[in-house]
């Protein structure tokens, strides 16, 4: 992408998603984590977090593997564009993010930058006369396809010997996905890399979850945005038998059907 985005990184990050069967215990052990192995898990915090997800009619963006999202958090109003994802030997994936306020003029940046690549969504304007955010949405004919809500718990991840500031951030998302008004739950929990920080790093942590809750926790290579899609296939006749338990959540074998939906 252009060089014009300032707010552009490489995104690179682990999932691992927790096993139904235990989705509670684990859900509040990881809560009162302070370490795992020799890294702090330090400054919690802990938000609801609102995701809208912005396409064409035709898909342009998601059939690029593009994904331009609207997140609101507290007072906070963002607007996300990622690029196509990589997968890395170890499991995390890469991709390039760009995250900033949103405005108008940042629309038009991120309109920009998916131009560069192909993909032109601007309607009538320039850069001096910008119209409105809903008249830019308009113009480029981009509305939600997606929405979900979710309880985000985050924590800042450190190590003494790497010194005193954060690497990584590590998250615990609780997603509640609503297809066809039937609602979904979701539970995962990712470690993100700061950006210049060294990728091994990533991967140590990673381990020592997946030692820690050996059997509680298992590599995931599908995004939230994937798994919303997916469900979004598997409600569309209703729910199909053993899909969500008596409390809304997949089950294992409704992360299956997942997987099955998503290979085709």
């Amino acid at each position: 992408m252009g060089a014009r985005t300032r707010a552009a990184i490489t995104e690179t990050e682990t999932t691992l998603r927790i096993l139904a069967g235990w989705r509670q215990t684990t859900l509040h052990e990881l809560q009162a984590l302070t370490n795992i192995g020799p890294f702090n898990l330090i400054h919690p915090r802990r938000e609801t977090v609102r995701d809208r997800y912005l396409d064409t009619p035709g898909r342009k963006l998601r059939k690029a593997r593009f994904a331009l999202r609207i997140r609101r958090k507290d007072r906070e109003t963002l607007m996300t564009l990622k690029g196509p994802s990589s997968r890395n030997p170890d499991g995390s994936r890469s991709r390039l993010e760009i995250e900033m306020p949103w405005t108008s003029d940042n629309m038009a940046l991120m309109f920009r930058e998916l131009a560069e690549n192909g993909l032109v969504l601007r309607g009538d304007w320039d850069g001096d006369r910008l119209p409105s955010r809903k008249d830019l949405l308009a113009d480029a004919r981009l509305a939600p396809f997606q929405e979900r809500i979710m309880i985000r718990e985050t924590r800042d991840v450190t190590r003494d010997r790497y010194g005193p500031d954060p690497f990584a951030e590590l998250v615990i998302d609780q997603v509640a996905y609503s297809p066809g008004g039937v609602e979904c739950r979701h539970a995962e929990m990712e470690v993100e890399l700061k950006p210049d920080a060294r990728p091994e790093y990533l991967e140590k942590v990673t381990r020592r979850f997946l030692e820690r809750f050996e059997d509680r926790l298992v590599l995931w290579i599908h995004g939230k945005l994937a798994i919303g899609l997916a469900l979004e296939r598997l409600v569309e006749d209703g729910p199909p038998a053993g899909l969500l338990d008596s409390h809304s959540w997949l089950t294992e074998q409704g992360y299956a059907r997942v997987r099955e939906t998503l290979k085709g």
